[in-house]
């Protein structure tokens, strides 16, 4: 992948209006999502790629699961920056702690064990 994401920095907020809406910044991994259209009756191809380069599909397999139940249908590529989260029993945002186990895991069955212990 050549694209890099874009990279939250500290600024002031540059319009000041009630009807304006800001993205929190979410402590994560930035990561740029690469989808392109599985064709009749197969799968998207999802993957995702971290802010270094380095491709992390493997050990996010409910986010790609997801990209595809969404993506399906979808006729061409697309393209998403964002941020993996982990996320808490109520499904809300935990914080980068608890992202760092599944960082550097490459054995199905480690990530399958974060997959339930840390859902992201």
């Amino acid at each position: 992948m050549t694209l890099s994401p874009m990279l939250a920095t500290l600024a002031e907020a540059p319009l000041q209006s009630q009807l304006l809406v800001y993205e929190p910044k979410y402590d994560g991994i930035r990561a740029l999502v690469e989808i392109t259209p599985g064709g009749k009756g197969r799968n998207p191809m999802v993957r995702l790629w971290s802010r270094n380069g380095n491709e992390k599909t493997s050990q996010f397999p409910s986010i790609v699961r997801a990209l595809q139940d969404t993506t399906r249908g979808n006729k061409g590529p697309l393209i998403l920056d964002g941020e993996i989260v982990a996320l808490d029993d109520q499904g809300r945002p935990a914080g980068f702690q608890r992202l760092q186990g599944r960082m550097h895991l490459l054995g199905a069955q480690d990530v399958e064990r974060a997959e339930r212990a840390q859902p992201a």
